[in-house]
């Protein structure tokens, strides 16, 4: 989850990387970092110490390496076709960029007989072949922290993990991680779909890199903090969706009680905005590999037609019908999303509430001007 903006510092980095680290000589760690600022780094990141001191050889295997300036990277990352690779750095050059971030590191050592390390280097070595260290990543289930535990369920034999909660959702269990950044929750919220209401199992829970270092600790293996991040006052995004929408929603209800003859435009503008977002949901939904993405009863509230009805309320005179006809799909697309199993957030209900009061609006200054 790592971002790779010095991506040629890094592969300089590892031609630094001899094999004579990979000995059963050396102790190996799972290392855990907490969680940054950047939408990248909301969930945390995961890598593999190995730490030859007989050599004074300090390596990690990191498997969240990207280029985020690759050519077409928004394109392929919303379509699911994003490659990440694995990549060996100094533990000082590692620790060091966490350091500059202000992210809390936390090492667990793992206690290995000879066979287990020798199992533990023969994946390490081939996952860092030339050949194998790109991989197609996907955010809940192949991700830098489930290659990590993918790689020491193979070391040790782990077949399962103790359950330490209630069950939970996928959405659930990503909520907290967001809670600083709700813009990006409402975004998370509204592109992933039905998938995401499904229960998680514990072991699926070990795509989050502190879930992964907390199991761990549940086996036995000692906790300790490399790096304490300083404490920051967090600053309070004070417009939210939530409150967005809300205020929004209040001034439409005063425009429709109080107001004479309204306008169409904010009707027109906000279904030419939610149209262009519902082209951009079904283009996730439809066409993107990711997992959890389709289907998707979001796209009842952001559909993209609605850019024809801005189309149509721009130059044909004729609404009547039209106002009915969206008021009616409205109203059944709200019942709709309140009904299914998909977690409907409170951001996506008022926004739809805002577009029926908009319709009625409409259909209110219709019915005066025929009465007139």
């Amino acid at each position: 989850m790592k971002r790779l903006s010095f991506l040629t510092i890094l592969l300089l980095l590892s031609l630094q990387f001899r094999g004579a680290v990979l000995s059963t000589s050396a102790e190996f760690s799972l290392l855990t970092c907490s969680e940054g600022t950047d939408v990248y780094s909301l969930f945390g990141h995961t890598a593999i110490r190995v730490n030859n001191s007989e050599k004074k050889q300090d390596y990690v295997f990191n498997y969240g390496l990207f280029d985020f300036s690759s050519e077409n990277f928004i394109y392929k990352f919303v379509k699911g076709e994003t490659y990440y690779m694995l990549g060996v750095q100094t533990f000082e050059s590692f620790l060091f960029s966490y350091q500059v971030e202000n992210r809390s590191v936390w090492e667990q050592k793992l206690n290995l007989t000879p066979d287990q390390k020798r199992k533990l280097i023969n994946i390490l070595a081939t996952d860092y072949k030339p050949e194998n260290r790109t991989y197609l990543y996907n955010f809940l289930y192949n991700n830098c922290a489930t290659k990590v535990r993918d790689d020491l369920e193979q070391t040790l034999d782990i077949s399962d993990y103790r359950p330490d909660s209630p069950r939970i959702t996928f959405r659930e269990i990503l909520q907290p991680y967001l809670k600083a950044a709700p813009w990006t929750r409402f975004g998370i919220n509204l592109a992933l779909g039905q998938p995401l209401e499904d229960t998680i199992t514990q072991r699926e829970k070990l795509f989050l890199p502190i879930e992964l270092m907390n199991a761990y600790k549940k086996k036995g293996y000692a906790t300790d903090a490399l790096y304490h991040a300083e404490p920051v006052s967090k600053s309070i995004q004070l417009l939210t969706p939530s409150l967005f929408f809300t205020v929004l929603l209040i001034i439409l209800l005063i425009r429709f009680f109080y107001a004479g003859n309204t306008k169409n435009w904010p009707l027109i503008l906000l279904l030419f905005i939610s149209g262009s977002g519902g082209l951009i949901l079904t283009f996730i939904s439809f066409f993107s590999i990711h997992p959890a993405v389709f289907p998707n009863f979001n796209i009842l509230i952001l559909q993209p037609l609605n850019i024809l009805g801005a189309l149509y309320l721009t130059f044909f005179r004729r609404k009547r019908v039209f106002y009915i006809l969206y008021l009616s799909y409205y109203i059944a697309a709200l019942l709709i999303i309140l009904v299914v199993k998909q977690a409907t957030t409170l951001p996506i209900i008022l926004l739809t509430l805002n577009i029926i009061v908009l319709i009625s609006e409409s259909v209110k200054a219709n019915s005066i001007k025929k009465a007139v």
